[in-house]
């Protein structure tokens, strides 16, 4: 049997940054959280007129923002909701709302309740958006440029295809997240 002296290692950085994420969507405010988004987001998508409203109210931003990890979709979307606040609260407060059939629904007054009236949600949104911002989107954006928008994967989004030696005994251990150790989580530059 012929030996090989030499493999070629590819760490999958988004990969380990979604393993970390899914630790961090584990605690209490922010799985909370996460689910409340959750509920409003699968609200809005899953009727078409609301969906059509929100469009409306939001000059055609969509909030769900899907990528190619399943924990980063949770955070770059709560991130979407974030940047569209005004806008859903406004749509929540309108007339168009107000008349739509699914604004007396149990679900639409839950919904409307958890954007509007519920004096914990955004600011739990802004922690948790803030709290996760130098994990997904570092200095190179790492996981937003394997966004499905860009549909265009390579060694660079996952840190790099890096030859090494490799001894049976002994696995290599290579860094695959830049130092971003001066990074500070309330920095106003990540937010």
């Amino acid at each position: 049997m012929e030996t090989r002296h030499r493999i070629w290692w590819a760490p999958y950085a988004a990969y380990c940054i979604d393993l970390m994420l899914e630790d961090i969507a584990k605690l209490k405010i922010f799985y909370d959280t996460i689910e409340q988004a959750k509920m409003v987001v699968k609200f809005l998508y899953g009727h078409g007129t609301i969906l059509s409203l929100m469009r409306k109210y939001t000059n055609g931003k969509e909030i769900l923002r899907p990528v190619v990890t399943r924990f980063a979709t949770s955070f770059l979307t709560l991130q979407s909701m974030y940047k569209v606040k005004r806008p859903l609260e406004q749509m929540f407060a309108s007339e168009d709302w107000v008349s739509s059939p699914l604004s007396q629904t149990t679900q639409g007054k839950v919904v409307k309740r958890i954007v509007i009236n519920d004096p914990n949600f955004w600011p739990h949104v802004a922690f948790c958006v803030k709290s996760v911002v130098p994990l997904v989107l570092n200095k190179q954006a790492r996981l937003s440029l394997v966004d499905v928008e860009d549909n265009h994967l390579n060694a660079e989004n996952y840190g790099g295809i890096i030859p090494t030696t490799f001894d049976s005994g002994n696995f290599p251990t290579i860094d695959t997240i830049d130092d971003d150790s001066d990074i500070e989580l309330d920095d106003a530059n990540y937010f």
